[in-house]
């Protein structure tokens, strides 16, 4: 199945959409404080207060001004803690190089190329099993697994034609494997592997290809990592963006 290339700046505006929803909540709460009438002390003809009860002795107004964007909470940060919305946008851009109604040779869908076995482990689909695709009688049919989308919340026609499902989705499979490295391999940051030190964005890109029980084995072994090249090009690629 074919679909347009997704255009980068539309990828990052899904990404930054909810975030700048939160800012500006924020910042329209501030601006109702400013907003609000002054105290009858200071109306005219009311009884000032006493010099020495402002601030510094003085008795200028002192307004609030909201906070500049970048120290609201949620403006500059991504789904992934830690992580500034500029090093998420490089990885986000990195890894949605699919299309957006496409399903590739490995039965990968979407922008993101999620396969249906993550789709299964984030809730969305069931009944995973081994098939053929693309289906036969194609003479480069191979064996992929495939899985049933969980209706009518979840459909594959629906997955196909939402980037912003699909944008969803991914986030939330890198929260997930983000927690599991911080919980089961967090020692491996810092440590060299295929000449570089790796840092989550890396072990990210990894287990994005191969999956929590691959990324233990990649992890381990030397031979693995060889055997595996796309895996290793895709950790080599993405390592040291955060």
């Amino acid at each position: 199945m074919g679909g347009a290339i997704l255009p980068l700046g539309v990828i990052l505006a899904i990404a930054l959409g909810i975030r700048k929803a939160m800012a500006k909540k924020e910042a329209d709460a501030m601006d109702d404080e400013i907003k609000r009438p002054p105290p009858r002390s200071s109306l005219p003809g009311a009884r000032p207060p006493p010099r020495s009860s402002l601030p510094g002795g003085t008795s200028r107004n002192i307004i609030r001004r909201p906070p500049p964007r970048s120290s609201l909470p949620g403006a500059d940060d991504s789904p992934i803690k830690g992580v500034s919305m500029v090093a998420w946008k490089r990885f986000v851009g990195l890894a949605g190089t699919g299309k957006v109604g496409s399903i590739d040779p490995y039965y990968r869908l979407g922008i993101f190329r999620m396969s249906m076995r993550r789709l299964v482990d984030l809730g969305v689909a069931n009944h995973l099993r081994r098939g053929a695709w693309p289906p036969p009688p194609l003479k480069d049919s191979k064996a992929v697994w495939m899985a049933d989308f969980i209706g009518p919340t979840y459909t594959m026609k629906g997955f196909l034609a939402d980037p912003k499902l699909q944008y969803r989705l991914f986030t939330e499979s890198m929260q997930d494997f983000a927690r599991l490295i911080g919980r089961s391999y967090s020692s491996a940051i810092g440590k060299t592997y295929e000449g570089e030190r790796a840092t989550l964005s890396g072990l990210l890109a990894v287990a994005r290809l191969a999956g929590p029980k691959g990324l233990a084995d990649w992890l381990s072994s030397s031979k693995t990592r060889a055997k595996f090249a796309q895996t290793t090009s895709s950790y080599k690629r993405f390592n040291g963006i955060f």
